[in-house]
């Protein structure tokens, strides 16, 4: 809100400055009001595109469907929200690349905020073992790995189920979640090890 707000009174007080010179050298509304009608009617045609966004900048900033510093994902890209302006939000991703988005997208399209009211996520892991195992030995093995992992949370609990029986044996998945994003590379790694030396 403070950010939403120092923006919107930087651009009061340009468009004041602005009134406030023109008024000082002499060029009151009289002189200008047919160039003003004139360039809106132009704006307006040419740059739809730049005003539909700043639109969509200022409902971004105050109806906050994210944040800077939220994680979210848009389109195929998943990012941190480093900066909103009024025309478009940068996005860093996984590789610090910045991605400049058109804030339109965001009003527009599907937006996935990962952080929004919460940052616990959900973690799947797919096992196949082969047609011979027993499915209650594997499922038990599965929930004793998650149990004793230091970075699964305990509630919500994990749980492995039985999901398939086909060509490439039977599929289990583990489920279990983790209070934050940043973990979740290094809890996948540790599961998918254990699991295997299991």
């Amino acid at each position: 809100i403070r950010f939403a707000t120092t923006c919107l009174v930087r651009y009061a007080i340009f468009i004041t400055g602005v009134c406030v010179g023109f008024a000082q050298i002499g060029i009151g509304w009289n002189s200008v009001q047919w160039l003003v009608a004139a360039a809106s009617v132009g704006l307006g045609f040419g740059l739809q595109e730049i005003f539909a966004n700043f639109v969509s900048g200022i409902i971004l900033l105050f109806e906050r469907p994210m944040r800077v510093g939220d994680v979210i994902t848009i389109g195929e890209t998943t990012g941190t929200v480093s900066r909103i302006r009024f025309r478009a939000t940068t996005i860093i991703d996984g590789d610090r690349k910045e991605l400049i988005v058109p804030n339109k997208s965001f009003i527009t399209g599907n937006l996935l905020n990962w952080t929004l009211s919460d940052s616990v996520n959900r973690l799947a892991i797919k096992i196949h073992v082969g047609p011979d195992n027993n499915p209650q030995q594997v499922r038990d093995l599965l929930l004793s790995l998650a149990n004793e992992h230091p970075l699964l949370l305990k509630d919500p609990a994990p749980s492995a189920t039985f999901e398939d029986i086909g060509a490439n044996g039977l599929l289990f998945v583990l489920r279990a979640f983790l209070p934050t994003l940043k973990d979740r590379p290094r809890a996948s790694n540790d599961l998918y090890t254990l699991i295997h030396a299991k």
